[in-house]
């Protein structure tokens, strides 16, 4: 992350470049984006993951796609997604 200003600023930037090689991939068609459907011990194999996902006996079935998404406790991850989006185009 050296020379950025923060790490926000580092997932923005790794999503949408992540989310424009697609797109040049496939240009000049349309491509569909879809924002990520980890279940919560997927997220939680992350680093640091750990500290903010729930323990579930199903994870299937638990905090995830887009009930994550209109979670009060997602929002600002959302946004950050939402924000790489809006950079790409």
């Amino acid at each position: 992350m050296k020379g950025l200003r923060s790490p926000r600023e580092f997932y923005v930037g790794r999503l949408t470049e992540g989310i424009a090689t697609l797109g040049a991939a496939f240009y000049p068609k349309r491509v569909i984006v879809r924002l990520s459907d980890f279940k919560s011990n997927e997220y939680a194999n992350l680093v640091g993951g750990e500290r903010y996902e729930p323990e579930e006996e199903n994870p299937m079935l638990g905090f995830r796609g887009a009930g994550r998404y209109v979670s009060e406790s997602f929002r600002d991850c959302f946004a950050l997604g939402v924000r790489s989006d809006e950079a790409r185009a």
